[in-house]
């Protein structure tokens, strides 16, 4: 699966795009005023050419004052199509000699002071003086075009079109900006999305995994458990006959150490048959909370001094289980708290009536409905991952050998499972451990029909 490139990477790019066009922009603009003024100084050094020749041509017209010489010399600039007005003037300041074009201004009547080539509302204008040997002997005027307008509208044009330009590739940039985002955010959702889809998946198989295992398992075990349940009975009547025959005591020793083996036998043979799911349970209407008060002694006095116990008994609903067979799960739970905690702590047994959602997260397996849920939670030693996961496994015990059978938890969840409840076991070293049951609601209060085996 390929991951998208890193979020910053994703913003900066568009950013940096987008800042290099505005520099391109700005670039642009100063390269054309730059250009603007490298050609005014450059026209501004022609027009001055224009004038020192007109001046220079100008002399021999002005030493004379001769307005006819001066007219010809004026005319031969006149071709120039630049050139707007040209004024020759003698040295009293009166003019000799001139011209302008259809429709502009013409020269000044007396000559103006003299002055260097300056730029006013697009035109160049210039007086210079005629010298001969130190001698004035008049002024030369000069007005031309600053540009020819067919170049200024060119330039203009060009400038406007690099700004429209600048400006589409800046949009342009914002826009795939916009989508990049969206792109993004689309395709972290889409990510984020598949890593839950996956862990869910795996989730759900290790779920039908350990469904599959424990169903194996106890089809299994109720098989050998019901053949083993029938040899005991065998041998149990059998040890009667036997004591009928032989005419022995009730109290004979060796009679009554083999029926205390058979009836241990049979105990075990019942739990292997509670955790298969194939005993047979009597259901009845039963609260809870009023359970958890009628064991207080039993409870009591299963735990040590050391142990401090913390009631929180909110459930009113009823469910559909059988009495006894809960009492055990109630005690063996306990029993179990009691041993996780060897230099004591506290016990806490909770009940409440919650109602599940069929979007919880935490109780995927679970159907949607009202529920009775219990908890018991000590503060013991906790178990690690790896035990937890196999907690619910038949035989599988962590006390030391002879101390547990490991069919305590087993039997327990599959009671509650064919009670039609559902059990979860939370825990990690240091911090305890919580087992919660939820058992389903029941629609009626009086006792019910019994259950049949699955």
């Amino acid at each position: 699966m390929t991951r998208p490139p890193p979020r910053r990477l994703q913003r900066a790019i568009p950013w940096t795009a987008l800042i290099g066009a505005v520099v391109l922009l700005l670039a642009g603009v100063a390269m054309a005023f730059y250009e603007e003024q490298l050609y005014q100084t450059q026209r501004l050094r022609e027009v001055r050419e224009e004038a020192e020749i007109l001046a220079a041509s100008e002399t021999a017209a002005l030493s004379f004052n001769d307005h006819k010489a001066a007219e010809e010399y004026v005319q031969s600039v006149e071709v120039n199509p630049e050139i707007e007005a040209v004024g020759v003037y003698a040295s009293d300041g009166s003019e000799l000699a001139g011209f302008a074009r259809s429709g502009l201004a013409p020269p000044p009547i007396q000559a103006p002071a003299a002055q260097s080539a300056t730029l006013e509302h697009d035109r160049v204008t210039i007086m210079l003086p005629v010298i001969q040997q130190s001698t004035l002997l008049g002024h030369v005027y000069l007005r031309a075009a600053a540009e020819p307008r067919e170049n200024r509208t060119l330039r203009e044009a060009l400038l406007a079109l690099l700004v429209i330009m600048a400006m589409v590739v800046i949009a342009g940039l914002g826009g795939a900006q916009v989508r990049l985002r969206r792109q993004a955010s689309s395709l972290e959702e889409s990510n984020r999305r598949l890593l839950s889809e996956m862990a869910e998946r795996a989730k759900a198989e290790d779920a039908l995994r350990q469904s599959q295992k424990m169903e194996a398992i106890g089809q299994l075990s109720g098989a050998i458990a019901h053949d083993f349940n029938n040899l005991l009975m065998i041998v149990k009547g059998n040890l009667y006959l036997l004591q009928r025959k032989l005419s022995l005591p009730a109290n004979d020793r060796h009679i009554h150490a083999a029926m205390e083996g058979v009836k241990r036998a049979a105990a075990l043979t019942q739990r292997i048959l509670a955790f298969s799911r194939k005993q047979d349970l009597t259901p009845v209407a039963v609260q809870l909370s009023d359970l958890i008060v009628g064991l207080d002694d039993l409870i009591r006095n299963s735990l040590k001094e050391d142990i401090e116990i913390v009631r929180e008994l909110g459930a009113r609903w009823r469910v559909i289980l059988d009495r006894n067979q809960m009492e055990n799960v109630v005690l063996n739970l306990v029993i179990n708290a009691r041993d996780a905690m060897p230099d004591g702590g506290r016990l806490f047994l909770r009940t409440e009536d919650v109602q599940v959602q069929s979007d919880d997260a935490d109780l995927p397996d679970m159907a949607a409905g009202s529920y009775v849920k219990v908890t018991i939670t000590d503060t013991g030693t906790g178990m690690s991952e790896e035990v937890r996961a196999k907690a619910l496994d038949p035989f599988f015990t962590t006390k030391p050998s002879g101390q547990g059978t490991g069919l305590g938890l087993s039997t327990t969840f599959g009671f509650i499972s064919q009670s039609g409840g559902f059990m979860k076991i939370d825990s990690a070293p240091g911090h305890g451990t919580t087992i919660t049951i939820f058992l389903p609601r029941a629609t009626i209060a009086e006792p019910a029909k019994s259950l049949e085996r699955v």
